[in-house]
């Protein structure tokens, strides 16, 4: 198992516990080692936020339970940042860097959206799970499995990872399911 299964394997366990930062540092290196394996000539900061770029209409459609689906070309400000820069500096760096996570965002897992409040971006569980189930659907990534039975659950719906490595379009397609099917926040 590579880098990339196992912070993805162990991102999944810790949202299994509820224990999103946990989730976040997992998946944080993970961005980091996808973005390498598709750019390796670009710097850490630059090849996380083009991944972050790419991925942006299902990471936000992820975090808003299907509510929310952003059109080629769309941009959404988060108190004036990107989610790119979002997610990098306020999420990526803070924890990795040894800064409090929040000092810079508001963690609420079972946000129906990302907003602000008391002047902070708040992420929710969604966008966590968004941020993961994109990179195990990166194309890059094709060669990357989890333990045989590692599974991400959805609002109770089991999603195996090991069918999704490297597939984004089988990702997007099985999880949108989910999400639209859900009345709840996944």
């Amino acid at each position: 198992m590579s880098t990339i299964s196992k912070r993805i394997e162990t991102a999944i366990n810790h949202l299994i516990q509820k224990d999103y930062e946990n989730a976040l540092i997992q998946i944080s290196v993970a961005l980091d080692s996808t973005g390498k394996k598709k750019w390796t000539a670009k710097k850490t900061g630059p090849r996380i936020k083009d991944f972050i770029k790419e991925n942006e209409k299902f990471i936000y459609q992820c975090a808003s339970g299907g509510n929310f689906i952003l059109r080629k070309g769309g941009q959404v400000n988060i108190q004036g940042k990107e989610l790119k820069e979002l997610v990098y500096v306020s999420v990526r760096c803070s924890l990795l860097h040894g800064d409090e996570l929040a000092d810079h965002v508001i963690l609420k897992p079972e946000e129906s959206f990302i907003n602000v409040e008391q002047g902070k971006p708040v992420i929710n569980k969604g966008l966590i799970t968004g941020l993961l189930l994109s990179i195990v659907g990166e194309v890059a990534n094709s060669d990357e499995v989890c333990g045989p039975n590692q599974k991400l659950v959805i609002d109770g719906n089991d999603i195996l990872i090991n069918n999704l490595w490297g597939n984004i379009g089988k990702t997007k397609k099985e999880s949108e399911w989910l999400i639209l099917s859900s009345s709840k926040t996944i």
